[in-house]
């Protein structure tokens, strides 16, 4: 197989990001690529930035309007797929970097017998809680869609981390269905070519991104709110499927915390479940944080786990009641 790939990035106002990362992303080694900056309409120096750097490689496109009726980051990947010399295309963002100098080969050669790659992308531990719960809820996020995926249910995938055939693109003509919307770029994408493409998975640490998280939580629940957004628009049978497993969830722990106060269950049988299950996730969670290489404190899981069903519950609501806006 041909291992010749275009790595696209669409960028806007993502000059400091992009002269931290670019050079890891040049530093890709045993195979053959071209870069893909583009530059949507900013009004930061990412210009200046992006000629800075003299790199054959390097293939720099600027927009600076948006046609109607499709969004800024749609547009710009659009753009950048359509001018890809290669058949592979892998993606990534602009504030995040590979954990390796492996990260393009070991996804690109996946592509083999795949026609689109899932990967995993995670955040930097800074420490505070947030930054660790960021981590809890990214870990999360990958064991359902990897976990699906290798089940043979894909149903998305992260735009931070993944790859796929420029033919793969042209023949589902592109975000065509989705394109007014905001998000879903990656996983409505995935969840649309699913059922006659081949989707693998690539969850080793070297074939990882990682990226800077949102340091408040105000910044963090408007992120959060755009991506379950987009998820209002997954096929049925998807939705079904995620929001059966969240609401599972969700009505289990309340149900027999609740058994504590309030419902006439037994307590020792809502104890023993609780505790059973609970234990269940645990060892899940500890498995997957030592193979997929997460930092992240799993002693303090049930802490994590608590704030997460009550940060899905309010980011639910908050979807209902408040508009979405993001580039």
């Amino acid at each position: 197989m041909n291992l010749s790939t275009s790595i696209i990035i669409a960028a806007h106002n993502a000059a400091l990001q992009l002269q931290q990362n670019l050079p890891f992303i040049f530093a890709q080694q045993n195979i053959d690529f071209e870069v893909i900056i583009v530059n949507d309409r900013s009004s930061d120096n990412t210009k200046e930035v992006l000629n800075s750097f003299q790199n054959n490689k390097l293939t720099v496109l600027e927009i600076s309007e948006l046609p109607s009726g499709i969004t800024g980051k749609k547009n710009a990947l659009t753009e950048g797929i359509n001018i890809a010399q290669y058949e592979n295309l892998l993606f990534t963002d602009a504030d995040c970097k590979p954990n390796s100098t492996l990260w393009a080969y070991e996804m690109v050669s996946k592509l083999e017998q795949n026609d689109v790659v899932l990967g995993i992308s995670q955040y930097e531990n800074k420490g505070s809680f947030l930054s660790e719960f960021i981590q809890f809820e990214t870990l999360f996020t990958a064991l359902q869609y990897i976990g699906f995926a290798k089940m043979g249910f894909p149903y998305m995938g992260v735009g931070r981390n993944i790859a796929y055939k420029k033919s793969l693109f042209i023949k589902n003509n592109g975000f065509k269905t989705h394109q007014h919307l905001l998000g879903g770029d990656d996983d409505l994408f995935v969840g649309e070519v699913a059922p006659n493409a081949k989707i693998g998975t690539s969850t080793h640490y070297k074939t990882q991104t990682v990226s800077v998280p949102k340091t408040n939580w105000k910044d963090y629940l408007q992120q959060k709110r755009r991506h379950l957004a987009v998820g209002l628009h997954y096929k049925w049978r998807n939705q079904w499927k995620i929001g059966l497993y969240q609401q599972l969830r969700f009505w289990f722990y309340l149900i027999c915390i609740s058994s504590f106060f309030i419902l006439p269950f037994n307590k020792n049988f809502a104890l023993f479940l609780l505790t059973f299950v609970a234990v269940l996730e645990w060892l899940v969670f500890w498995y997957l944080k030592k193979t997929w290489n997460f930092k992240l404190k799993v002693y303090l899981w049930l802490i994590y786990n608590a704030v997460y069903l009550l940060f899905f519950l309010i980011t639910s609501i908050s979807i209902a009641l408040v508009k979405v806006r993001k580039w």
